[in-house]
């Protein structure tokens, strides 16, 4: 993709296609992994308890973990992404009789005018870069009583103001009163929720997030950008002179490369009596604090006219 200061929606649609990686719910090696699992199924059985008998549309699905979840309590899920290799795991480990899987382009849903009773989009928002064209979509195919639920990442825990997102992929991170703002430009009725846990399991998510803040402290007074930086600088120059067959080639070894990290070896999976001591269960949803908690859900109906 070429880079430049400010990628057409375009260009960071073909990125995150091309390049986010999968989520595979079952490599866990560190506790960290566990945790961050945990806070995703919690999200998904949350949205469960409003999807009985529904139509449901899952905007970003991904693998299809959490569409398989969610498949279980309604009368029919669409999961869309725009990840073909993603959505190739999806139809072979998360596939189901009332579950279909699409790729989409993220510019346009290929979907009646209020064809779903519930739009599920899970850390997605933090991804857009055009909210006009994304939230616009979802408006149009959601059914006039419809609901949407949305969560992402609370920015508060994991960034200075004003800071660009460690995060690569992620083109906005949100504070609560900032996601609540945004989405009441779409929607008549907001309320935001936030994702926290017991105090052990907040704790390791925590750290987790206030070590790549460290990280992303220091490579802002480093001379050189960090690695990732250069990586979508060099795919950019390539883009821009070599065929697409050879930037994708360029694509695969440096995905290899952050697979495996080079040549070290797979690390051990988490030992079973650590998986035995913790779960969704440690999670809870809440309405105060906000500025303390892991993640943000916004739960939005009343589409404006």
């Amino acid at each position: 993709m070429k880079m430049s200061q400010t990628p057409s929606e375009k260009e960071t649609l073909n990125f995150q296609g091309h390049s986010h990686p999968l989520m595979d719910i079952d490599q866990l090696f560190t506790l960290e992994d566990y945790c961050l699992r945990l806070m995703h199924l919690k999200a998904y059985e949350e949205v469960s308890k409003r999807a009985g008998d529904k139509t449901v549309l899952e905007i970003g699905c991904n693998t299809g973990y959490g569409t398989r979840i969610v498949s279980s309590v309604c009368r029919r899920i669409v999961g869309v992404d725009l990840s073909l290799n993603a959505l190739k795991v999806a139809t072979t480990r998360y596939a189901g009789a009332n579950i279909n899987y699409l790729l989409i382009d993220g510019l346009k849903l290929p979907f009646a005018d209020g064809e779903f009773d519930l739009i599920i989009s899970f850390q997605v928002i933090e991804h857009i870069s055009n909210y006009e064209t994304y939230l616009s979509e979802l408006k149009r195919v959601l059914a006039p009583a419809g609901v949407v639920v949305f969560t992402t990442p609370n920015a508060r825990v994991r960034l200075d103001p004003g800071m660009k997102p460690w995060n690569e992929f992620h083109v906005r991170e949100f504070v609560a009163e900032e996601l609540d703002e945004l989405l009441r430009n779409w929607f008549r009725q907001v309320e935001i929720q936030g994702l926290s846990a017991s105090e052990e399991v907040y704790n390791i998510e925590y750290a987790r997030v206030q070590k790549r803040l460290s990280e992303a402290r220091r490579n802002a007074g480093a001379l050189l950008p960090p690695y990732y930086e250069l990586r979508s600088k060099v795919i950019g120059g390539a883009k821009s002179l070599l065929p697409d067959s050879a930037v994708e080639q360029i694509r695969k070894l440096v995905r290899s490369r952050r697979k495996d990290g080079g040549s070290q070896a797979e690390p051990k999976r988490l030992d079973s009596s650590i998986l035995d001591k913790y779960s969704t269960s440690d999670f809870f949803y809440r309405s105060d604090n906000l500025d303390s908690v892991l993640d943000l859900m916004a739960i939005c109906s009343q589409p404006k006219i």
